[in-house]
């Protein structure tokens, strides 16, 4: 049965290693990328 994962966000350190984890390694798609400019001005 194949399953799904339909949402996740996560804070990162360091946000193009942890994209690249998660599409190169673990083989997931990413769909959409949006920036957020409010995680910006709160320091994350």
């Amino acid at each position: 049965m194949k399953q799904l994962i339909i949402h996740i966000a996560l804070v990162v350190k360091d946000y193009d290693e942890a994209i690249a984890f998660y599409t190169q390694k673990l083989n997931f798609e990413l769909i959409e990328d949006t920036f957020n400019l409010k995680r910006i001005n709160a320091g994350l």
